[in-house]
């Protein structure tokens, strides 16, 4: 799917449309200099996030890479929600809040998070593959006791992110339901806000009086590391799914976010179904069911 040229240039143009517009980390104002691209030792680099906590956690994954060449690496994340977790990634020396940025100084170079693997210039092979986010033990054994060992294969769903931000890549509810009929099969809902209305009743919530369980990141981790597979639309969860080296199948439309252009970024646990046609779910979702039934 797609070619590291246009993910290149693609990337590239966005870097120019952020610096003309301010958007983003280079809305902040940094005390040392935008990264040359050039891996010094010794020298430490902030990687600054900015958009949806999916990019921070695919843009700190390579954190490996400069470290790999000597370098120290601080993140300034957007989210206090997801600091603890970025924080364990043992490639990342330091976790700052973005609000900090602008008065932070103990680091040489910065780059924003999104342009990471083209300011790394990396080839496919140097994409690091190796799990980097973890379940927390106490986190696991909470959920190896509301998602319990089965004969059935067990499958997390997800099938909206933001309704507002993201209104193309919400799924309609009724492809995973029908998902869930087939045999052998248990479907697990991985929302936590938006799709929590709208749950088939074959799917299991994982929520109650409209609240969700899952409260931290830890408790996502934990969720999925229950799992034999998860299926989600384009949100965050395949992100977390590639971290953990847990299989996921991310379902995208016909013209999908930059991530899911290129699937080597992610390694063999991660297989994207894009739509042909433009708001038409039914081919990629043969496609599921087909792969789907070869596992069963």
């Amino acid at each position: 799917m797609g070619n590291p040229i246009e993910f290149r240039e693609l990337l590239v143009k966005m870097h120019h449309d952020r610096m003309s517009n301010r958007w983003g980390a280079y809305a902040w104002e940094h005390k040392k200099p935008i990264w040359n691209g050039i891996c010094e030792k010794g020298k430490t680099i902030l990687i600054n996030g900015e958009a949806g906590i999916g990019d921070e956690l695919f843009g700190a994954k390579f954190s490996f890479n400069f470290v790999k060449n000597g370098m120290k690496v601080v993140f300034a994340t957007n989210y206090w929600s997801s600091y603890n977790v970025i924080a364990r990634i043992k490639s990342i020396d330091k976790v700052i809040h973005i609000t900090e940025v602008e008065n932070f100084e103990d680091y040489d170079y910065w780059v924003p998070v999104g342009e990471v693997p083209v300011a790394l210039n990396l080839s496919q092979n140097q994409v690091p593959l190796e799990p980097y986010l973890e379940p927390n033990e106490e986190y696991l054994t909470k959920w190896k006791r509301i998602i319990p060992p089965s004969d059935k294969f067990k499958i997390g769903v997800r099938w909206t992110g933001s309704t507002i931000f993201e209104k193309n890549t919400i799924i309609p509810a009724q492809y995973f339901e029908e998902l869930g009929s087939l045999p052998n099969v248990e479907l697990y809902s991985l929302h936590k806000d938006d799709g929590l209305d709208d749950i088939p009743s074959n799917v299991i919530p994982l929520h109650e009086h409209k609240r969700s369980w899952f409260e931290t990141w830890d408790d996502t981790f934990a969720a999925i590391s229950q799992l034999d597979l998860t299926i989600s639309s384009s949100t965050c969860i395949p992100i977390v799914c590639a971290g953990l080296n847990k299989p996921i199948w991310t379902v995208v439309p016909n013209d999908p976010y930059y991530l899911w252009l290129q699937n080597f970024w992610f390694g063999d646990k991660m297989r994207i179904y894009t739509q042909s046609v433009q708001g038409d779910w039914n081919q990629p979702f043969q496609d599921v069911k087909n792969d789907l039934l070869k596992l069963l």
